[in-house]
């Protein structure tokens, strides 16, 4: 959502698909924890961490036989210029890449940590 890949402009469907699946990707999170209750838990983050290490052993392998570059994990540059160009060399952007990820959902889980720690008193 912060470095969008798009070559494509407002006149073309790739864009509105493109922000279509990637407000999907915000909008069902959010809805899970205002609309349904959800409330993440540590062992939720240790799994999204697991499901994160998943989808890397799935993708990069995809990503090094095709020469694509999905979900920035591979060694091609993207197309536009993104701040994951800023994370140096690859392969040792990707050990970045998963540190900020794990770090942003550790962030995203501590509000409720810190509430259920409050209520315990």
């Amino acid at each position: 959502m912060l470095t969008p890949s798009l070559t494509e402009g407002p006149a073309l469907y790739p864009f509105w698909f493109f922000w279509a699946y990637h407000a999907m990707a915000i909008g069902v999170p959010l809805y899970d924890v205002f609309g349904r209750g959800f409330r993440p838990t540590w062992r939720d983050y240790g799994l999204a961490c697991a499901a994160t290490a998943a989808y890397v052993a799935i993708v990069l392998p995809i990503d090094l036989a095709t020469g694509w570059n999905y979900g920035f994990l591979g060694p091609s540059k993207p197309e536009v210029t993104s701040i994951v160009e800023l994370l140096g060399p690859w392969p040792a952007r990707l050990l970045l890449i998963f540190a900020i990820a794990a770090g942003a959902m550790a962030l995203a889980q501590l509000p409720w940590s810190i509430a259920r720690r409050l209520r315990r008193r």
